[in-house]
């Protein structure tokens, strides 16, 4: 790992320029969690990723303020759809498998 360079703090800019939207599967598998199925996740889902590119608006707070989605969850449960470590859960079994 001696090659590898790594800047955290433009990583998690690249990030948040997307405003969430990198979170949009997790909200929506959330979604069919509680029961929906996936044509009526999507259905919550999209409008709210169209929404938040077309206004500059953070995903998270369209999630937030649409109550078909909060009527779903708490406020707990949608932020932690957001939680970027979820991601990063396997890493260190990916680097192994490709020897990093």
């Amino acid at each position: 790992m001696e090659n590898l360079t790594v800047f955290p703090e433009m990583m998690k800019s690249n990030m948040d320029r997307s405003l969430g939207l990198i979170y949009s599967q997790q909200v929506m598998l959330a979604l069919v969690e509680v029961g929906l199925t996936r044509e009526e996740a999507y259905g919550l889902v999209q409008p709210k990723t169209k929404e938040a590119w077309s206004t500059q608006s953070t995903f998270m707070d369209l999630v937030l303020k649409d109550s078909a989605i909060g009527n779903k969850f708490t406020s707990e449960r949608i932020r932690s759809c957001f939680d970027y470590n979820h991601h990063l859960k396997y890493v260190d079994v990916i680097f192994e498998h490709i020897v990093l």
